[in-house]
């Protein structure tokens, strides 16, 4: 048995030396013209301190930044020949917006209500909800402006740079799940993210006549309501809520490459995605397979009692 075993170490050993011929003349290499390289010239390493600040020590994240929404509430607006004007206490100002070659147009004066989150929530806004309603002036468009630095750390991801304007259809206080009230049309909205305001030019109907001054949005229990509210004629409703981008990216889902490869649906319902990956050519054709895969059933069946450890790229 050990001649055996000594005869067969030979021949691995033989074969093993027989097979660098080969492949040094599939490279056109000449094993005995090659030279030794030249030793690289080492020092040792120098010790010394970075001049630089730490911007990451100095920036360091202590604690939670304080959110405050705003109260819920109602004031009045009265809009000046020029500039801004805000309503009351509340975290919003209006302003006359001027036609060109022309003057002033829209209300002289508008009623501003900040809803409550719990309303906000039901109709799906992150954000906060408002109610403007023009109370003395001719229709136009009026510039409103909102200032959200009180809340604009209330989400990560940079919430507040994808903040918008969104006009939300009186419907949907009524009726938010409806597919004609859920959905609203996104102004033309300017977010200056240093001050925390959102700037955008609303249309706002003539006001109502004198006798009707109710406010904005109020209980209504004789109107069948999800949220128990409606909204008065003339009333429109704004959302501060997220987009989908911003200043700084967009998190809009991206569509597959066309480098890559997938498949989804039949009847075990699985997807599996296949991008492979470019490697350089080496003498012998040696060169390795290399590609990045998912599948979506190779996670069925995790669970508490398994090992679920996921590997270096992830799961699947």
């Amino acid at each position: 048995m050990a001649v055996r075993a000594t005869a067969l170490s030979l021949a691995v050993y033989l074969l093993a030396g027989l097979l660098g011929g080969p492949v040094a003349a599939a490279a056109e290499l000449s094993l005995l013209e090659l030279k030794k390289p030249d030793a690289v010239a080492t020092a040792p390493v120098k010790t010394h301190r970075i001049t630089r600040p730490d911007q990451a020590e100095q920036h360091a994240w202590n604690a939670s930044p304080k959110v405050t929404w705003p109260t819920p509430a109602t004031a009045q607006a009265t809009l000046p020949a020029s500039g801004p004007a805000r309503a009351g206490k509340l975290p919003v100002k209006l302003q006359h917006v001027k036609a060109k070659g022309a003057g002033s147009s829209g209300p002289e004066r508008a009623q501003v209500q900040v809803l409550d989150r719990k309303t906000a929530d039901e109709l799906g806004v992150d954000g906060i909800l408002l109610a403007v309603r023009p109370s003395v002036g001719a229709a136009g468009q009026v510039k409103v402006d909102v200032d959200y630095s009180g809340f604009r750390h209330a989400y990560g991801g940079d919430w507040a740079s994808r903040l918008t304007l969104r006009q939300v259809p009186a419907c949907a206080l009524t009726t938010p799940t409806a597919k004609s009230c859920s959905t609203g049309t996104e102004l033309k909205t300017s977010n200056n993210s240093k001050t925390g305001t959102l700037s955008a030019a609303v249309p706002l109907p003539a006001a109502p006549p004198a006798a009707d001054q109710a406010a904005p949005v109020a209980k209504s229990p004789a109107v069948r309501s999800a949220t128990e509210l409606s909204a008065s004629s003339g009333t429109v409703l704004l959302a501060a809520t997220a987009g989908v981008s911003g200043s700084s990216g967009s998190f809009g889902a991206t569509s597959l490459a066309p480098s890559s490869s997938w498949s989804a649906g039949g009847s075990n319902g699985g997807f599996t995605w296949k991008y492979d990956i470019d490697t350089p050519e080496v003498p012998g054709a040696v060169a390795p397979q290399l590609n990045l895969s998912y599948a979506s059933q190779s996670i069925d069946g995790h669970t508490a009692a398994t090992n679920n450890q996921a590997n270096g790229i992830g799961d699947g």
